[in-house]
């Protein structure tokens, strides 16, 4: 990844955690496509979702050639938020795909736009949480009751509070996304713990950002509230080792991505949108 572009995405996500304490992925749905309603993933769904909260845009985008499409522009003057597709082509030698690198594209919220649309054209289905629990290829036995919220990694349990003892339903599915996204990293799922992972402070804060991140997507399919509240320990762990790591974020994004995919039952081959060598980009960014 373009060290400049990963810079932007520390940049802004440690802006956002400075801003406002107790801590929580601040947006509500998904950054999509305008013309297409194509869901981004991954790092672009992260930094677009954060750019659309921090200037209280619209999470929907689009190319400005996509705006000259429809007889629009981009107002003068506007900052472009970078989109990030990874390049596959055919591998001769073993078969199947293989990464070729990446290129960067220039996109634009349609709040920027000259003749700002009244309505946005929202494409994206929304997903019933209870739905997704249920149908969920991650099967974890939940112990409800109690005050707090954690996953035990030995046991392979969730304890969870009852619904009613939550401030609200979104409350309550956000943790439970939160915890559920813990249960991903087990040896018989994605097997992501190391012997550390909930002893080490930094390993573990990784972890936290890891189900951090998974929960505020899982909330984005449902289009609800990510209102998981983390205390300043864990975010002071983020902090430190984000800036110790500027891969951190990346890398927690990345795991995240896989979790969310293994919850929803999805099948992908990379964590963000593939451009292959037969697909042009301009069209579907």
């Amino acid at each position: 990844m373009n060290p400049k572009i990963k810079q932007m995405i520390v940049d802004e996500i440690l802006s956002n955690i400075d801003k406002e304490l107790p801590w929580q992925a601040p947006w509500r749905g998904l950054a999509q496509n305008y013309l297409f309603g194509t869901i981004y993933r991954g790092v672009n769904q992260i930094m677009l979702s954060v750019i659309a909260s921090k200037h209280d845009w619209r999470n929907q985008w689009l190319t400005r050639k996509q705006a000259w499409s429809v007889g629009n522009d981009i107002r003068k003057g506007e900052k472009y938020s970078p989109l990030i597709k990874y390049i596959f082509v055919p591998d001769e030698d073993e078969g199947g795909m293989k990464y070729a690198g990446a290129k960067y594209y220039q996109l634009y919220s349609i709040d920027q736009l000259r003749d700002v649309p009244a309505q946005a054209i929202n494409n994206q289905v929304i997903k019933e949480p209870e739905i997704i629990l249920t149908n969920s290829p991650v099967q974890v036995p939940v112990n409800f009751g109690g005050n707090r919220a954690y996953y035990l990694p030995k046991q392979d349990t969730i304890q969870l509070p009852r619904m009613q003892d939550f401030i609200s339903s979104e409350h309550y599915y956000s943790t439970y996304f939160h915890e559920l996204s813990h249960a991903t990293g087990h040896v018989s799922r994605l097997n992501r713990f190391s012997d550390d992972s909930f002893v080490n402070r930094e390993t573990y804060a990784q972890e936290e950002l890891i189900a951090e991140f998974s929960a505020a997507f899982l909330c984005g399919e449902c289009g609800i509230d990510n209102t998981h509240d983390q205390s300043a320990a864990y975010i002071a762990g983020w902090k430190k080792a984000i800036k110790k790591n500027p891969n951190a974020v990346v890398e927690a994004i990345s795991a995240a991505q896989k979790a969310t995919d293994l919850i929803l039952g999805n099948q992908f081959n990379t964590d963000d949108e593939v451009l292959t060598v037969n697909q042009p980009a301009e069209v579907t960014a």
